[in-house]
């Protein structure tokens, strides 16, 4: 039995999640100064009121960044003989134990912040998790459901990847047709 032999980078992951949050922030802020440039609008009512900016920072920024650094810091994963255990949670705490054998693909994905900060993250498909395709996004349309390990570094994504396959290969390799 090993406990998460590759670390999850928190600091990064919440990081790339973080800097997502201010290029949405900065894209919206572009456009309403745009918008109020060119309609001559007055100063919107968030910009004359600093307790109300500073409640919109806490509620977008400050809250979701201290939220993911506590589900990464809780997020734990265990390798055993025969199983996958992933635990975790913040308010209501889970256990999803996955036996090597039920596991079909095992995926990284990198977004492109992720992809700057060096980090991957690994998506476990069994028989009872669903690909759902989204109509809505051009390009990779494919969204991963199942357990999933952010914040890992590339080259442990790989060998966790590479890992969980060999065990895969092995539990059923012993089972037949």
């Amino acid at each position: 039995m090993v406990d998460n032999p590759y670390p999850i980078y928190k600091w990064r992951q919440t990081f790339s999640v973080f800097s997502g949050n201010i290029l949405f922030l900065t894209i919206v802020l572009a456009g309403l100064f745009i918008w109020m440039y060119f309609s001559g609008a007055n100063t919107p009512f968030f910009m004359k009121n600093y307790l109300f900016s500073l409640l919109f920072l806490f509620l977008f920024f400050i809250l979701p960044l201290l939220y993911n650094l506590i589900y990464l810091s809780k997020l734990k994963y265990t390798l055993t003989n025969v199983e996958f255990i992933l635990k975790g949670g913040i308010i209501s705490r889970f256990e999803r134990v996955l036996p090597y054998s039920k596991i079909q693909h095992v995926i990284i994905t990198r977004r492109f912040i992720q992809k700057v900060m060096g980090l991957s993250t690994i998506v476990i498909q069994t028989a009872g998790s669903q690909t759902v395709v989204n109509p809505h996004q051009s390009g990779n349309k494919h969204m991963f459901s199942g357990p999933s390990i952010p914040g890992l570094n590339v080259s442990d994504a790989e060998k966790l990847r590479d890992y969980l396959i060999a065990q895969v290969l092995r539990s059923k390799s012993g089972q037949g047709i």
